[in-house]
């Protein structure tokens, strides 16, 4: 379900049929041609790459259309952001036992997921989960540390740790929604801009 909507927006990426007057039939094909992802980043102000050259009404109804997408697939979101004021007040012992703000948000993560599993997957520990996250060369490797290191420590049957793969944002849709919620918690936590997007995203239960 979500993937087919997903989908019919990456195909459809402009929101009128109708070229704009001073564009011919072709030229408005060329730019309105199907995109391979969406990535909010891009999306955003004047537009990079492909996104520029569809023009600001048509970015606007992607980043729309996404918020609407994920809201009603059913897609579940989790999101973390830790507050490194308040992390660098704990005592250094305890800082040991945590371990950096990148592992509390990670683990943080790994955690909700295995608890939001059990709408799907009841509660059968023996069924295990499959995360995926996107490809990154510089993260990979530390995100299989991290993922060892909760393995290690025991959690790997309570939260149901599977595989760990990596996949890029075109060849995994799921991504591409995971990316406009991580944006999105970007723009408010750190640069402290409150966006309807958001709202939008935290107003839907899942």
């Amino acid at each position: 379900k979500f993937e087919e909507k997903w989908g019919a927006l990456l195909k459809h990426p402009c929101s009128a049929e109708k070229p704009p007057p001073k564009n011919s039939e072709e030229q408005a094909k060329i730019v309105c041609r199907p995109l391979e992802y969406l990535h909010a980043q891009e999306m955003e102000g004047m537009g990079k790459g492909r996104f520029r050259g569809i023009g600001q009404k048509n970015r606007n109804h992607l980043i729309r259309s996404s918020v609407t997408t994920i809201i009603n697939s059913g897609v579940i979101g989790i999101g973390l952001a830790i507050q490194l004021s308040a992390y660098e007040d704990i005592e250094h012992a305890a800082k040991a036992i945590l371990g950096d703000p990148y592992y509390v948000c990670f683990q943080a993560v790994i955690v909700e997921a295995a608890i939001q599993s059990k709408m799907f997957l009841g509660e059968n520990p023996h069924e295990n989960i499959a995360f995926v996250f996107e490809r990154n060369h510089i993260w990979e490797l530390r995100l299989h540390e991290m993922y060892q290191r909760m393995i290690k420590e025991g959690l790997g049957p309570r939260y149901r740790m599977g595989a760990l793969t990596f996949a890029e944002k075109k060849e995994f849709m799921p991504l591409q929604a995971a990316d406009r919620l991580c944006y999105e918690l970007y723009k408010n936590f750190v640069e402290q801009e409150h966006r309807p997007q958001l709202d939008r995203l935290e107003s839907w239960p899942q």
